[in-house]
């Protein structure tokens, strides 16, 4: 079923956000709210366009963190440029600021900083919904000649024609002055905001320089000071530093302590953005030489055509494992290497990357107890519940690095950080129960920090890499 409004917010009123989704779509209003109608795999950016696109309405949560959100700005800019219905439905007593009021300044609002409104919204969409209808009706009666329409209302309808292009030109003549106005007062701020660009592209490097400080800003604030070097004598719940990454020591986090003292220890934050497995045809979305992957079809395709054109989820084979197995600085992958053509974006290929140990000193490398064949490994979902969520010793959903930011190619992750509180999902090594290319990641599939931590991913998209290790 297409949809007909989009539902435009900060992911901190989420909340707000999915009550108005939910009471339009009881009246039969269909609404595209992100992540909800984001279909998983595809690129951020492009989802979003397409979900302004389907739609003809643009509602805009207003509030202070929606007018802080980048993101939020660009998708306003993308639906004016589409000339939609906007909507501002303000649930805060908040000064718009000048890049949204030169988008916005002509909408239609509805204040509900002191008191829910939603049920004026629905009834507004309604009956712009049913004057849209009406004039459709009158549009074809008139084009098939069955008109019964007469004269005097034929002459009403031109008087309000000119009206109309006498208050657009008006309205035309508004906007150019405070177009210039604006631009006198703050030349060098219009400049920026005056910039198009498809939300599909890269996020701008400014934006990404200002969301990285931010992020870097909460990883700062969010340190632990009493990190140590020595792994001998520590409990649960004491952050060691074991290893390098990118140049700097990684922090682990000790979570667990068996009997023989063996410790099992995961990352602080995630280290790096990468995709947990490549499409294993060499191609991404390529099933084989004469079939692309559609998406409509996907419950037609084997397993096998779908671990070809996305990747597999199987731990044991995938590239992850093996990049953190490795201590090569050119590292041997089996089957199809993570490169450029078999990542759903050419920019997340870490097929030249050396390995994840290569960075670890022999004394580090004799302190890791192999488990399970492997050195280093993802955890499973059952190790997330024992030992983070029901241990309550560190909130599932991890921060990322600055150094995985810096390292961040595609600018999404970046942006995206920095809306969710410098948080970013990450991978588990877990199947997914009902697809053979997606794995259980952890963080909230509504990009809340109250809901369930765990939701499934496609292996191609870029998440964060949170290792784990048992060490003696």
């Amino acid at each position: 079923m297409s949809k007909e409004v989009f539902i435009s917010h900060s992911s901190k009123n989420f909340k707000e956000a999915k009550k108005i989704c939910d009471c339009l779509e009881k009246k039969n209003i269909e609404c595209f709210i992100a992540p909800r109608d984001l279909t998983p795999g595809q690129i951020y950016g492009e989802e979003i366009v397409r979900g302004i696109d389907e739609c003809n309405k643009f509602i805009l949560i207003a509030s202070k963190d929606a007018f802080e959100s980048q993101h939020v700005l660009r998708e306003v800019e993308r639906a004016v440029n589409s000339n939609m219905k906007i909507y501002v439905y303000k649930i805060e007593d908040v000064e718009v600021p000048k890049s949204f009021e030169y988008f916005i300044m002509l909408s239609q609002w509805i204040d509900a900083s002191f008191t829910s409104k939603i049920d004026d919204l629905t009834n507004i969409i309604k009956e712009e919904d049913k004057k849209e209808a009406e004039n459709k009706a009158v549009a074809n009666e008139s084009s098939d000649g069955k008109s019964n329409v007469n004269y005097v209302d034929r002459k009403s309808d031109n008087k309000k024609a000119i009206i109309g292009i006498v208050t657009g030109i008006a309205l035309i003549i508004v906007i150019a002055i405070a177009v210039i106005f604006n631009k006198n007062s703050n030349n060098d701020k219009t400049k920026n905001d005056n910039k198009k660009s498809d939300i599909s592209e890269n996020v701008d490097a400014k934006d990404n320089d200002n969301n990285k400080n931010n992020v870097e800003d909460m990883n700062n604030d969010n340190s632990d000071k009493n990190v140590s070097k020595d792994t001998s004598d520590c409990k649960v719940g004491d952050i060691i530093t074991m290893g390098t990454y990118n140049g700097k020591p990684i922090e682990w986090i000790v979570l667990d302590i068996d009997d023989k003292g063996n410790k099992y220890i995961l990352a602080k934050d995630s280290i790096s953005i990468k995709a947990y497995d490549s499409a294993e045809s060499g191609e991404w979305n390529k099933i084989n030489d004469t079939t692309e992957f559609e998406r409509d079809k996907e419950a037609e395709y084997s397993d096998e055509e779908l671990i070809n054109a996305k990747g597999s989820n199987d731990w044991s084979k995938s590239n992850i494992r093996i990049w953190l197995n490795s201590q090569d600085k050119k590292v041997k992958y089996e089957g199809t290497s993570p490169d450029s053509k078999a990542l759903y974006d050419s920019r997340i290929a870490y097929d030249k990357e050396e390995g994840f140990l290569n960075a670890f000193t022999k004394d580090e490398m004799n302190k890791i107890v192999e488990t399970n064949g492997d050195y280093v490994f993802l955890p499973s979902v059952e190790e997330v519940n024992d030992y983070i969520i029901n241990g309550d010793v560190i909130f599932p959903e991890a921060e990322i690095t600055k150094e995985a930011l810096d390292a961040d190619r595609t600018g999404e992750v970046s942006a995206l950080a920095s809306e969710y509180g410098g948080r970013f999902p990450w991978f588990t090594r877990t199947k997914s129960d009902d697809s053979s290319y997606k794995v259980v990641c952890v963080f909230s599939e509504d990009y809340s920090t109250d809901g369930t931590p765990f939701y499934t991913e496609s292996v191609g998209t870029p998440r964060g890499i949170r290792p784990a290790m048992v060490i003696k």
